[in-house]
């Protein structure tokens, strides 16, 4: 709604976009908590222990890509050796919460190449560690950090479905788990499968994770002991869903809940770049002021009035005075009505979608209000039509709300439940497409395109799907910051694999081609097109002159644009077609309304 912002948007801070901004610089913490005891040690490479190391590994480069400033700490436990500032025995603070960067990235490959294999001598296995100190040790590394954190994870790596059958230390885990709970420190178990073994989880940590996750505890997923399947978990562990805002879900007078409106999905972008001052690299920042042109005097927020020309006046405005203007009402999700899902049409996308989930905690009851919700709008395929204002200052849009049911897969959550904001077009976002009529295809062809189409489906995965341009830039960062001697191979994953599908479809291919395109044709010889070089031929209406009958022609072809202002004026009067102007979409549009709006 360009109409609305007054041009004051240049000047006037956008509440949304410095909300979203406080919300995505934060930092997280998270330390990788490993059990070193020696059945995660084996001879081959590919042991429990270098598994955990290389999520560990792959962690830190991603954290370097989504956000460095987050900060990440390795601790093992069973080692013969101590190493923490609290002296709790057989506990080794391997690296310290920290931001990523290539040192730290550097003895980590270090460890997962050939450290590992010197593990005993260089730290040794050591069963009498108490696990209420390794937990402890953890909240302590936290509490001490001076950094202010977001969000704070513990990722437990181990085999040991019972490190302890003393119940007393059992009472003493709980006790911790519970100071972990009220410190806002999650805990996340992630159990290794050993050989022809289950991992208990009912035996020990069962009792301290119920703790922190409740009920949540009954989805664990199974034990793993391939390292895709770990990866994948600490993924899933590692990221954190983050809400844009709190805003409540009216459905009339009185009656609301309150739900989180969250971003499933972003393009990832390069970073932006930073100015660095040529003598010690320091970053460079800058800073705007505004000045009296006359006295140079520095202006204050409070000095600055807004204005806009209208005719020949000009009204000014005080700040408060734009914002009230900008103010449609207050901000969350007001329901209008239900609309059959099949009627939500996939062209009406916009922008991209956010998606909505209940939050609990800021109004009771708003779970059971929205599961409820959702449970009918899947049970009869309805979608809550609501006009959405995100903030104070934003302007009303209409929303639809695309429930999703909760899927699983590996026992893993695939897919939250709860509704998808669709963002919907205003009259004035539709457009008129003039398209030119195409011959159509004959039964035969379209049979045969039907056969090469599904010889060639692959069942698609975009985690397999990197972004080229990105995987090259982060890539040669890498290369430049580690020291690589050897830089790995680019591969473009986007490229057609032209001797599968061959392989695949060739036949089909071979007579799609044949069934549709003339026997000389060749797809590599590009046809010139007119008008794009020195050599190329223009057409001149003015050397063919266009006679009466020529203008229901170019109506029936659809290709009236073509025709000159000139051309269409002098048309219309010799067919006896009136306009009042000479612009040539009112000329077009007396054409189409004396011939009729379809071409019969």
């Amino acid at each position: 709604m360009d109409s609305y912002n007054f041009g004051f948007k240049d000047d006037l801070e956008d509440e949304e976009a410095d909300e979203e901004k406080i919300i995505y610089n934060s930092k997280d913490g998270m330390i990788f908590l490993i059990d070193c005891n020696e059945s995660m040690f084996s001879d081959d490479e590919e042991n429990f222990f270098t598994t955990c190391i290389q999520c560990v590994q792959s962690t830190l480069k991603n954290k370097i890509i989504q956000n460095n400033r987050d900060l990440v700490g390795v601790v093992f436990f069973g080692t013969e050796k101590t190493k923490n500032t609290d002296n709790f025995e057989h506990i080794y603070i391997y690296q310290d919460l920290a931001r990523p960067n290539a040192e730290r990235i550097i003895k980590i490959e270090n460890m997962l190449t050939d450290d590992w294999k010197t593990f005993y001598e260089d730290y040794g296995h050591n069963s009498s560690y108490q696990m209420s100190d390794v937990f402890w040790l953890c909240s302590l590394l936290f509490s001490k950090c001076t950094e202010k954190l977001g969000f704070q994870r513990i990722l437990l790596f181990t085999n040991k479905d019972e490190p302890h059958t003393d119940k007393t230390e059992l009472v003493h885990c709980r006790t911790r788990a519970n100071d972990l709970n009220k410190t806002g420190i999650s805990l996340e178990l992630l159990p290794l499968q050993p050989p022809n073994q289950t991992f208990d989880v009912s035996k020990f940590y069962k009792n301290i994770l119920s703790i922190i996750h409740g009920d949540e505890i009954e989805q664990l997923p199974d034990t793993t002991e391939k390292l895709e399947g770990l990866l994948e978990r600490v993924r899933c562990k590692e990221r954190q869903k983050r809400v844009l805002r709190r805003l409540p879900l009216r459905i009339g007078d009185g009656i609301e809940a309150t739900v989180g409106l969250f971003r499933l999905k972003q393009r990832c972008q390069k970073p932006p770049s930073v100015r660095l001052y040529k003598r010690d690299n320091s970053e460079v920042k800058s800073n705007r002021q505004f000045y009296l042109q006359d006295t140079g005097e520095t202006l204050m927020p409070q000095d600055i009035k807004y204005s806009k020309t209208y005719g020949n006046r000009t009204a000014t405005f005080e700040k408060e005075e734009v914002t009230k203007i900008r103010m449609f009402g207050e901000p969350g999700f007001k329901l209008l009505g239900f609309q059959q899902q099949k009627d939500v049409r996939t062209h009406y996308h916009i922008k991209p979608t956010h998606f909505i989930y209940p939050e609990e905690k800021s109004t009771s009851g708003s779970t059971c209000f929205f599961s409820a919700l959702l449970d009918r709008c899947l049970q009869r395929g309805v979608v809550p039509i609501c006009e959405y204002i995100s903030s104070k200052t934003s302007a009303p849009e209409f929303v639809a709300l695309l429930p999703q049911k909760e899927t699983f897969e590996n026992e893993i959550q695939s897919m939250p439940p709860g509704f998808h904001v669709l963002y919907l077009p205003h009259a004035e976002d539709f457009r008129e497409l003039n398209v030119a009529p195409t011959t159509k295809a004959q039964d035969g062809q379209i049979d045969l395109a039907k056969k090469l189409i599904k010889s060639l489906k692959i069942k698609y995965n975009f985690t397999h799907f990197d972004n080229p341009p990105l995987k090259y830039h982060w890539m040669n960062i890498e290369n430049r910051v580690l020291d690589k001697e050897s830089a790995e191979e680019f591969v473009d994953n986007t490229l057609p694999d032209t001797k599968a599908m061959d392989k695949k479809g060739g036949e089909a291919i071979k007579n799609f081609k044949e069934a549709v395109f003339p026997e000389d044709y060749n797809p590599d010889n590009k046809k010139k097109r007119a008008g794009g070089g020195d050599t190329a031929k223009k057409t001149d209406s003015s050397k063919h002159p266009l006679t009466d009958k020529d203008l229901k022609v170019y109506w029936m072809d659809q290709k009236l644009e073509q025709l000159k202002v000139a051309d269409l004026d002098r048309l219309m009067k010799e067919n006896g077609i009136k306009c009042s102007t000479k612009k040539k979409k009112d000329l077009i549009d007396a054409i189409k309304s004396h011939y009729g709006d379809s071409n019969t």
